[in-house]
């Protein structure tokens, strides 16, 4: 089955290993635009923030096998270059995104809550963004639509399993080594 044409599992399992591929140049893509964002007079340091990713080993590495860390990692760079982009983009759209976006990254990888923190602390002590009252709705908006994204995940897992994030059973599943 590992011979090609693949078939079956073996075939799967390539297919899988490409999108896996396709997220990480996605990642190398997203970092490219986000340098862009933050420092637009400099497009060579843009260009440098994307080879240093895409040459990071562990990173290429990362990017050539099947896991979760693929799709978290280009959705927390995404949420971040959508986060900059607010700063001159403050349509309701934009932070619609920013919370879709949110709310996906948590489905990939519970660590993605750092990345939650980040954004809602960049968001409420930006200076000179929006008036208060905009800022806070914003806000309001954005951690609303990925709490919705994220609700029926955590509901179905405290009924079926009695905990919202399975950490007990993740700890239960996976035990620490002495």
């Amino acid at each position: 089955q590992e011979s090609f044409p693949y078939r079956d599992g073996a075939l799967a399992w390539h297919l899988v290993r490409l999108v896996s591929v396709v997220l990480g140049a996605a990642t190398v893509w997203v970092t490219y635009r986000l340098a862009q964002e933050v420092f637009p007079e400099n497009q060579w340091l843009a260009l440098m923030a994307a080879a240093f990713v895409a040459f990071l080993p562990q990173f290429t590495f990362l990017s050539a096998v099947v896991n979760n860390d693929n799709l978290v990692i280009v959705l927390s760079a995404l949420g971040l270059l959508v986060f900059f982009r607010s700063a001159r983009d403050t349509r309701r759209i934009t932070f619609v995104i920013l919370g879709v976006v949110l709310g996906l990254a948590i489905l990939a990888k519970i660590s993605a809550f750092a990345l939650w923190a980040v954004i809602a602390l960049g968001m409420l002590i930006r200076r000179g963004w929006l008036p208060v009252g905009k800022r806070l709705a914003s806000i309001a908006l954005t951690f609303a639509l990925a709490v919705a994204i994220v609700s029926p995940w955590t509901i179905y897992n405290s009924v079926t399993f009695g905990d919202p994030i399975l950490y007990a059973r993740m700890v239960n599943d996976f035990p620490r080594t002495e």
